[in-house]
């Protein structure tokens, strides 16, 4: 067995479900499903047993459950530990992903929000754009400090610290027939699809994911590939979620932009998100100074 195999298992007992602990870590449910299974294959015992609604320990489950989670917490602390003293090597540049879907402009926003913290922080920054996913497996492998996330992040193996509430609109086709609106309403979109960006609304509590909870009733559809999104916006009518933001504004897609109507509207935290085991003492000076309610937007 591996600490792979043995995340993966206490990732299912805890969630008692394969798909709720595929999101948890990241990874796909055939890639859990089979863990378990070579898992049990090599312990030559069931571990759970499969249910219509999920899955519930054996009693052999719950027995290696109680060493595996004492095992896993040791790893990661060693891990923590060890990655903690290769970080603090080179400490003198604070490294940062922002996790957002991939946009037109992405280089003069990137550059717009590493000059407002380096005003603010007096340091030198790395900001780079990472898709949820991706951004995650760079904090895992100390490559950034945190990561900067639109919505809310919930691991057990990070903390995601609120910065400020954004307002929330979508991206409309100039054509769209709700573009000539100062603002539109959840039952309005409804009638239109909405897009999905598979790296990114199925990695945190995102724009969409926010909205769906409400009552948005619209169809979702996947995009897959970057160059199939101004055909969904101008063929089909469709839209895409966005935090209204200066420093996120940008021309993409020969698209306009129109807030949520107040009756609607929610707004998105935009967060700071560190591994628990892993923090610099430049990351630690940022996190106090941009949790000390400082005067900026951005």
């Amino acid at each position: 067995m591996n600490i792979g195999q043995i995340r993966y298992f206490v990732a299912v007992y805890q969630a008692g479900s394969f798909s709720r602990a595929a999101r948890e870590q990241f990874i796909t449910v055939q890639a859990v499903s089979k863990s378990i299974a070579d898992l049990e294959h090599e312990l030559g015992n069931e571990l759970f047993e499969r249910k219509s609604r999920g899955v519930e320990p054996t009693p052999f489950g719950r027995a290696f459950y109680c060493k595996a989670i004492n095992a896993l917490n040791s790893f990661d602390d060693l891990q923590g530990f060890a990655t903690g003293q290769g970080s603090l090597q080179d400490s003198s540049t604070l490294r940062l992903a922002l996790c957002a879907p991939s946009f037109k402009d992405n280089a003069s926003v990137i550059a717009n929000i590493r000059t407002l913290l380096i005003r603010h922080l007096n340091s030198p920054i790395e900001l780079v754009l990472a898709e949820g996913f991706k951004g995650m497996d760079l904090l895992r492998k100390g490559e950034v400090d945190a990561l900067i996330t639109l919505g809310t992040l919930d691991t057990p193996h990070t903390d995601c610290i609120p910065l400020l509430n954004a307002p929330t609109g979508v991206g409309l086709s100039v054509n769209h027939p709700l573009a000539s609106q100062e603002c539109v309403t959840l039952e309005q979109l409804s009638n239109y699809p909405v897009a999905v960006a598979q790296d990114f609304d199925y990695f945190n509590e995102s724009i969409l994911v926010t909205y769906l909870r409400a009552g948005l009733r619209s169809p979702l559809e996947t995009i897959y590939r970057r160059e199939d999104f101004q055909p969904f916006l101008e063929e089909k009518n469709g839209y895409a979620f966005s935090v209204v933001l200066p420093a996120l504004e940008d021309d993409r897609f020969n698209s306009t932009l129109r807030l949520i109507c107040p009756e609607d509207a929610v707004e998105i935290p935009i967060c700071l998100v560190s591994s628990k085991f892993v923090k610099t003492p430049l990351y630690l000076a940022a996190e106090r100074l941009l949790t000390g309610k400082l005067p900026f937007k951005m």
